[in-house]
């Protein structure tokens, strides 16, 4: 697993997945497919909208309440289904993502795991916020419509969706709390 520190995420992505990206994109060297994924995910796969505005005010005033020094994790690479659970592949091996998800929970306020979800299947945390994709998310060269594609939640532990319709509720209850 290849860790990525960015001015505002931490970065996991799988060494195939990287390699992959490197050459199918005709990328020169690692610093280039590094930006190239990183401008993806902020732009294409909406992850700014998380990193900026009323949601990141609502992951960071949830850091503070419960004691998170670190703010967001973004796990990216391949997922895939396997026996009514979600997956990826890391080293030639199939991994849960729950296993992931657990081995990190509580060292971020946010994991956002950025890996097909094509059985629109969910993981948990005690202490984290997760966001996840409700299905599979498209390519590079597809961005333009990737609204239609798939759909980002943004998940409390113990209270489920935080959304668009709730998120000023979830903030006076931060407030409260």
């Amino acid at each position: 697993m290849l860790t990525f520190d960015q001015k505002d995420f931490c970065l996991f992505i799988t060494e195939e997945f990287f390699a992959e990206m490197k050459t199918e994109y005709e990328l020169d060297n690692e610093m280039e497919t590094l930006h190239y994924l990183v401008q993806w995910l902020r732009t294409g796969l909406r992850l700014d909208e998380y990193l900026h505005g009323e949601y990141r005010t609502y992951i960071d005033r949830y850091a503070v309440a419960k004691g998170l020094t670190k703010q967001f994790a973004v796990f990216f690479t391949h997922g895939h289904e396997e026996n009514g659970q979600w997956m990826y592949d890391n080293k030639g091996k199939s991994r849960t993502v729950q296993s992931w998800v657990k081995a990190n929970d509580g060292k971020f306020a946010c994991i956002a795991c950025y890996l097909c979800n094509p059985g629109m299947l969910t993981v948990k945390t005690k202490k984290s916020l997760l966001l996840l994709p409700d299905r599979i998310i498209g390519g590079i060269e597809q961005s333009n419509d990737i609204d239609e594609r798939f759909h980002l939640t943004l998940i409390h532990p113990k209270e489920g969706d935080v959304d668009g319709y709730t998120l000023d509720y979830h903030l006076r209850k931060l407030q409260t709390t």
